[in-house]
């Protein structure tokens, strides 16, 4: 057998069994391929949540204002409650004191008059 025919023979064997090696890194190349398609869905649902997440984060601070407003309100509505509440106690005192004069004076003007 001549050398060229050798040569031929010996690429057409490495060629054939060189075939499922090919064929198996398509594959794998396919699944690579496949999987980066997957990390960069991955990718761009997390950024989109991270953003929802700020948004969010946004919202609760808001919100903690708001509520801190409405407590520091009920703070002073309960200051202005109490307050009202001692001015009620000091009106009931001075009804009762004026209901006591009253009575002093009808007392007097009875005596006046006998």
């Amino acid at each position: 057998m001549d050398e060229k025919k050798l040569v031929q023979l010996m690429r057409a064997v490495i060629k054939e069994e060189l075939n499922p090696i090919n064929q198996k890194y398509e594959e794998l190349n396919q699944r690579y391929q496949e999987m980066n398609q997957i990390i960069y869905a991955l990718r761009d649902g997390q950024e989109e949540l991270k953003a929802q997440l700020e948004g969010i984060s946004l919202d609760v601070d808001k919100l903690h204002g708001e509520v801190k407003q409405i407590n520091t309100r009920l703070e002073d509505l309960e200051r202005g409650t109490y307050r009202i509440e001692r001015l009620e106690l000091r009106q009931n005192k001075t009804a009762v004191r004026v209901d006591t004069l009253e009575a002093d004076v009808s007392l007097i003007r009875e005596k006046l008059q006998n």
